[in-house]
């Protein structure tokens, strides 16, 4: 058995979410007291290396949210005593604390371990030089750690398929051109195997380099993420930078000895493990990280005090869990840090927040309460003009369609295969464009300006029908959408001689169609759903497009279109996490229930407490999990937003 040491632990358990302590409180207490070191020994005997010693001088802080029924049938008891095998409850209380563990010790699975042999071939699988850096993670900002993360569930490459040119190489920049600290291993790291980084990026260049100019980009990102994950190497190290430069340039030729290194790697003769092989021009070592995280960011003096502010409406609050949940926050801190824009993180923090805010007065005077609102939400106590939004919006306008790609393969994941989406066109007010919407739910899947891209994604809707209509919807349009090879539902008649065929359920006309059978199921259902989906996006689209504007009289479109899409997206899922057993559900129905839900905001250094008043409002919250805990808001510095009672 591993020999574990905790110089001393606490435990606090904190009632939340308008549970009772249960006929008896003292038990619940002395089960998790009782039960807490045997598991939490056996739980970081399986997730550390047996043959390495650690040693954590740091407090480590672990916290588990857990339900009521979590707790009081003696879970903690079942999962000391082994007996978790067979209980639900207290198996999902074993993996979140191994998950909670991990976290808090900078442990992540598929950074340390072994590489996958899947990944490597026969002979790759013999030996595999890495460093060993006892109980550390990588360290790296941001970026480097949404694209780790996209490369341990094996979704790196088809992301990086999405990126468009000028994102390619603004994430290109910031991880492989700033200059790493150092090219020297400090103490207590080794080397186990002994192939060089040559060897490992010759076996990944593809052999033919045709194709998209972005290609070597989208490679170069990708080698990259691997030599991390493999061999724990900073991506701007300048051994990385040197061996791409070399074997993977960017434009012209690649080196020829790639071409020869090829022809005789299979003769090439590995030195004895635990050598270290040297390049011929210069003696190079491999790379490694610090052997500590990367220290935070400290609050300033006046933002680290403690200090509470009353704010009228807590529905931007409520934002952040479902967002949090889709992996938003994570994906906007690497987008602000690309941008170089992490220290204006609360411009992004206010757009947000007056999405769902009172609309302003005249289309520009923002309400009193809207602005205390945006400024608590964006961790401020003195309010800013909104002429630093206005340039915040030009910087990341280039950055912002990954936060969109991101919303919108998560709406496709759980899309409702064969119904028809509604595609709202929008000419008259507001970003001009096509709105792509979910029937049910009324989610925003998709901003599009050009209709080019519809039949892809229908493809992955697996919709064979598409609903047109809004203020921008015309015969130039439906003929564009036919030109496509789409079929469509609208309400608008043909006035040019198109070949529409009418839509009709016995007497009642429902609509028009370009489809070979207007009487077919598939088209019938779409023509039923037409109105109300019609009346839905028309709402939506007024609601957080047109009336409330994210920045007043902004000139780019791009963040108030994401923006528009990220406060939808968690309000339409609040909506349907409340109301979906009973009723049809929209985003904008979310503001009007919620906007007169004010709270207490309390922020001390290590966290945001909303304090909302009790009631039925906040009870279905709770019941339906939208009050859990949510850390990572980049505006935040690592503080926790916490849910409690007024």
């Amino acid at each position: 058995m591993t020999n574990v040491i905790i110089g001393r632990c606490a435990v606090r358990v904190v009632r939340r979410g308008g549970w009772n302590w249960g006929p008896s409180p003292r038990r619940i207490l002395d089960g998790v007291v009782h039960s807490l070191p045997e598991l939490l020994t056996r739980k970081l005997a399986q997730i550390l290396d047996t043959e390495t010693d650690y040693e954590f001088s740091a407090p480590v802080r672990v916290r588990i949210p857990l339900r009521l029924s979590d707790l009081i049938d003696d879970v903690p008891t079942r999962v000391a005593t082994g007996a978790c095998a067979t209980h639900e409850s207290a198996g999902s209380f074993e993996t979140r604390l191994e998950d909670a563990l991990r976290e808090a010790l900078n442990l992540r699975v598929g950074l340390i371990a072994e590489p996958s042999q899947g990944e490597l071939d026969a002979e790759e699988a013999v030996a595999v030089p890495r460093l060993v850096v006892p109980g550390d993670r990588l360290p790296g900002g941001a970026p480097q750690r949404l694209l780790m993360a996209w490369h341990d569930r094996g979704e790196l490459e088809a992301r990086l398929a999405n990126f468009t040119f000028a994102e390619l190489e603004s994430w290109h920049a910031r991880l492989l051109v700033r200059p790493s600290d150092s090219r020297q291993l400090p103490d207590g790291v080794t080397i186990e195997g002994a192939e060089t980084i040559d060897d490992f990026v010759i076996r990944r260049v593809p052999s033919n380099r045709g194709g998209e100019a972005t290609e070597p980009l989208r490679q170069r990102l990708i080698l990259a993420m691997q030599l991390a994950a493999h061999f724990r190497i900073l991506p701007n190290h300048p051994v990385v930078r040197e061996t791409l430069d070399r074997l993977l340039p960017i434009g012209g030729q690649r080196d020829a000895s790639v071409a020869r290194t090829r022809g005789s790697d299979q003769q090439r003769q590995h030195p004895p493990t635990g050598s270290v092989t040297r390049s011929s021009e210069t003696e190079r070592q491999l790379p490694t990280a610090r052997l500590h995280a990367p220290t935070p960011t400290r609050l300033s003096t006046t933002e680290a005090e403690n200090w509470e502010v009353h704010v009228p409406c807590a529905l931007p609050f409520l934002l952040l869990g479902p967002l949090a949940k889709l992996g938003y926050f994570e994906a906007l801190d690497a987008v602000l840090d690309v941008a170089e824009l992490s220290r204006e993180a609360t411009h992004f923090a206010r757009v947000l927040a007056y999405k769902v805010l009172d609309p302003p007065e005249r289309g520009w005077r923002r309400s009193p309460g809207s602005i205390v609102t945006a400024t608590a939400f964006a961790g401020q106590r003195i309010p800013i003009g909104e002429e630093g939004l206005t340039q915040f919006a030009h910087r990341i306008a280039p950055h912002t369609g990954l936060l969109d790609r991101l919303l919108a393969d998560a709406l496709v994941r759980g899309y409702t295969r064969g119904t028809a989406p509604m595609l709202w066109c929008a000419q008259d007010e507001g970003p001009s464009g096509f709105l792509l919407t979910d029937v049910d739910g009324c989610f925003p899947i998709v901003w599009v300006d050009d209709l080019a891209t519809l039949p892809n994604l229908l493809k992955q809707l697996g919709s064979a029908v598409l609903l047109v209509c809004g203020t921008g919807a015309n015969s130039t349009v439906l003929s564009e959408v036919a030109k496509l090879g789409l079929s469509f539902v609208t309400v608008l008649a043909p006035t040019r001689g198109e070949p529409w065929r009418e839509i009709r359920q016995g007497p009642v006309r429902l609509g028009w169609t370009n489809h070979e059978m207007p009487s077919s199921v598939l088209v019938l259902q779409a023509a039923c759903n037409l109105a109300s989906a019609s009346d839905e996006s028309n709402g939506l689209w007024e609601a957080l497009a047109v009336q409330r504007p994210g920045i007043v009289c902004a000139d780019r479109p791009m963040l108030e279109c994401t923006a528009t899409l990220a406060a939808a997206t968690a309000a339409g899922t609040i909506a349907w996490e409340l109301w979906r057993n009973r009723e049809r559900t929209t985003p904008q129905a979310v503001l009007q229930y919620f906007k007169d839900f004010d709270a207490n905001i309390r922020f001390t250094d290590e966290s945001v407490s909303v304090r909302l008043p009790m009631g039925r409002r906040r009870d279905d919250l709770s019941r339906a999990g939208l009050l859990d805990p949510v850390s990572g808001i980049p505006w935040f510095r690592g503080r926790v937003v916490e849910f409690g009672v007024a």
